[in-house]
């Protein structure tokens, strides 16, 4: 929906609330009204979006939408009716095709920006390892301070290409019947015994987010 003139339709707005709900990681439905807008690649303050508070009004009072508060924030959900014209609308082919699902924005930027720096970060950790085994040789040996020191470096280093080869080679491509959810489990975890299981499930922590990449000299990384 980046076209600023394309025209908000009930059949969009009732979809873009129902793909809201199936990716919405709570268990209590309801989708608040700028999730509906990201589902419509629809910028707050813009006619599209005042477009769409229109027809969640009218859908309401079609009793196609319930709309009610979570933490005091209004949340619309289908209600059965809203659900029947989707159905309906599914079995006859005229369901309207929605932009780009934000999951699938953020596995699509992820992947790109990994592919980019992916290198650099291989680059800087060689660059890490061959510090350390130059601290290695020094006479005098080097400081216990500067060990622990160097230890967060190759920690931050490690982890941030591990986070990158993750984006880039192994988070699957979202399918938008479902939320993507990372739950930190790989296929092979089935082998593994319990503590070794959690214990990779807990170095897994924010592989996804790509803002911990920036600034690695101050990188905080996921607590295990």
């Amino acid at each position: 929906m980046s076209d600023p003139q394309a025209t908000i339709t009930d059949e969009l707005v009732l979809a873009a609330v129902d793909r809201g709900e199936r990716h919405n990681p709570r268990t209590n439905r309801g989708v608040a009204h700028w999730t509906i807008y990201e589902h419509l690649d629809t910028r707050k303050q813009t006619a599209q979006a005042r477009q769409i508070r229109v027809r969640l009004d009218v859908l309401e009072a079609d009793g196609a939408l319930e709309r009610f508060r979570r933490n005091g924030i209004p949340v619309y959900r289908l209600t059965a009716t809203g659900r029947r014209r989707l159905d309906q609308l599914q079995a006859t082919g005229r369901l309207p095709q929605l932009p780009e699902s934000p999951q699938h924005r953020a596995w699509a930027a992820a992947r790109t920006l990994a592919r980019e720096e992916i290198n650099r970060f291989r680059d800087e950790l060689g660059e890490t390892v061959l510090q350390t085994l130059f601290m290695l040789e020094e006479d005098p040996a080097a400081a216990s301070d500067r060990w622990f020191a160097q230890a967060e470096r190759l920690r931050r280093t490690c982890w941030r290409l591990g986070s990158a080869t993750h984006c880039l080679h192994e988070w699957a491509e979202p399918d938008d019947a479902r939320a993507d959810i990372d739950d930190h489990c790989e296929p092979a975890d089935d082998t593994l015994d319990r503590d070794e299981r959690w214990h990779r499930e807990s170095l897994r922590a924010g592989r996804r987010t790509t803002a911990l990449w920036d600034d690695p000299a101050n990188l905080r990384l996921p607590t295990q």
